[in-house]
């Protein structure tokens, strides 16, 4: 626009190959919590003593395009002049030909010229145009370009516990905006059965899975704790308020292995 002398223009951005690709909230929630009970030192390094505190920003959804077209016009006389150094005389760009195509070709050829003929320090360039004049660029990526993306707010507790998660979009749109108090994940670190349970619950197999996550939703649901064994493993395993239930998870699992 500068170059062109657009002090305002008119215009539009043309998408082109856009797709998007990410996870539920829920699904997303679920591998959080998966991944801070098995985490809880990295949580608790970061999180800050005092007010305002630390935050870990979770991306569950990206946007992204393969191609942008973007097109500017403004139909009134202007000019635009800059200089470096030692100035010079510079030709004048005529855009009063109708011919976008042909314009776009003769602010090419001269800014060459301008280009090659540059043996002293510096320069300068003088561009001016008497009728509509336009403006359009067109680029495709060789690596799809991120253009938005989705994401949740876990505020980050001094004992390596996670908040209650909000909207990014919300954070960064609302001056005053204020989560709201309470924890989502906290992790009992002075339960030795915490620990024991999640070096158990860590173990891989050969194929590279955690075969006993499965017998702990297998123990569950033969216990009636439905709901534990589908969304709350990691919080069975390391929050305070399943402290007796984990006692039990090591005794009837683990010491009788």
């Amino acid at each position: 626009m500068g170059l062109l002398g657009l002090d305002s223009a008119y215009g539009s951005i043309t998408i082109k190959d856009g797709f998007t690709y990410g996870l539920s909230e829920d699904l997303m929630l679920d591998t959080v919590l998966d991944w801070a009970a098995r985490n809880p030192r990295i949580l608790k390094l970061y999180a800050s003593t005092n007010n305002p505190p630390s935050y870990l920003r979770v991306v569950n959804r990206v946007f992204l395009a393969g191609e942008v077209s973007v097109f500017l016009t403004k139909a009134r006389s202007g000019s635009v002049a800059g200089s470096a150094g030692l100035g010079r005389d510079t030709p004048l760009f005529d855009g009063s030909n109708s011919n976008a195509v042909q314009n776009y070709s003769n602010l090419l050829t001269q800014l060459g010229r301008l280009a090659e003929s540059s043996g002293l320090p510096g320069g300068s360039l003088k561009i001016a145009a008497a009728t509509t004049r336009s403006l359009s660029l067109h680029e495709r990526f060789r690596r799809p370009l991120i253009i938005g993306y989705l994401a949740m707010e876990f505020p980050l507790l001094p004992d390596g516990g996670l908040g209650l998660p909000f909207s990014t979009l919300d954070a960064l749109t609302k001056k005053k905006f204020k989560p709201s108090p309470g924890r989502v994940f906290s992790y009992d670190a002075t339960d030795e059965n915490t620990g024991r349970l999640m070096a158990w619950l860590s173990r891989k197999d050969a194929a590279g899975h955690y075969p006993n996550q499965e017998k702990l939703v297998e123990w569950l649901l033969r216990k009636k704790f439905q709901t534990q064994a589908v969304r709350e493993v990691p919080l069975v395993a390391a929050a305070p308020e399943y402290r007796e239930l984990r006692k039990q998870i090591v005794e009837e699992l683990i010491n009788r292995e």
